[in-house]
């Protein structure tokens, strides 16, 4: 009996539990490939850094951003991005608009061999891949 008892109330903590946040098990420096399916220049690749402090940070192909997330779940949610105001050139400009209004989209993350896929409301979808 006491031994049931036991694994009972394991079981009911390790249920407990809060599920694994998947922003912060990702480490290193990541480089964005495709945004919503398009592949990305090389020229001007985005970078995203995953900090266990709340923030994602990197550049945006032409300026150095941050942009706070907040996770529940095995979900998350990106805030606006806060960036340096550099003038960008050409197609920078582009790329930089297109990841600044996807990454608050984003709600979920999988991992697939060395490659993250962050997708997210409206089809939206950013590509990672390690730098």
């Amino acid at each position: 009996m006491k031994k049931t008892l036991w694994l009972l109330l394991t079981a009911a903590l390790f249920a407990c539990a809060s599920a694994p946040n998947p922003l912060t098990q990702q480490t290193g420096h990541w480089r964005v490939t495709h945004i919503n399916g398009t592949a990305v220049s090389s020229a001007f690749q985005p970078t995203v850094n995953f900090s266990d402090r709340g923030a994602l940070t990197g550049s945006s192909g032409c300026n150095r951003y941050r942009a706070p997330y907040e996770t529940s779940s095995s979900q998350f949610n990106i805030g606006p991005a806060i960036s340096t105001k550099m003038a960008c050139p050409g197609d920078a400009q582009h790329v930089e608009y297109s990841f600044f209004s996807t990454l608050p989209l984003l709600h979920t993350l999988e991992v697939v061999g060395d490659t993250i896929v962050m997708r997210g409301r409206e089809n939206s979808s950013i590509t990672l891949q390690p730098l």
